[in-house]
């Protein structure tokens, strides 16, 4: 199982931390392509959970660049960047290892891996 991650500790509000990872993504060119809210998504089955978002994006440009080398890494888009609150003036902010979650795949392709940490190294930037 890939699971290597990067954690940020934030000493922001968690709903500042959302509003700026959102700008931070889309105004790097990256596609918010979908938002889940576990905290609301559990309170509908009753249990109490603290602020959490899980952001789900990914680029154009390399979604194509996978594709033609090699189109099973296409499994591993979107990526995901989820937010905690852990007190209401901290929130934590997990990404996953772009280099973890892109092995196993034809050395083709890691040229566009170093791309994609080029262009994600701005938006996770943003957030510190």
């Amino acid at each position: 199982m890939k699971n290597e991650y990067q954690t940020l500790l934030l000493d922001k509000p968690f709903d500042t931390v959302l509003s700026e990872a959102r700008t931070a993504i889309t105004d790097n060119g990256w596609l918010l392509l979908h938002e889940i809210n576990p905290q609301q998504i559990l309170a509908g089955h009753g249990y109490i959970f603290p602020k959490a978002r899980q952001l789900f994006f990914f680029h154009p440009q390399y979604l194509y660049a996978l594709w033609q080398q090699d189109a099973a890494a296409v499994m591993e888009a979107p990526l995901k960047l989820l937010l905690q609150e852990i007190t209401p003036e901290q929130t934590a902010a997990r990404y996953l290892d772009i280099d973890t979650h892109f092995s196993g795949y034809t050395p083709k392709i890691n040229s566009i891996v170093e791309d994609i940490k080029k262009q994600l190294a701005p938006v996770i930037a943003r957030l510190q």
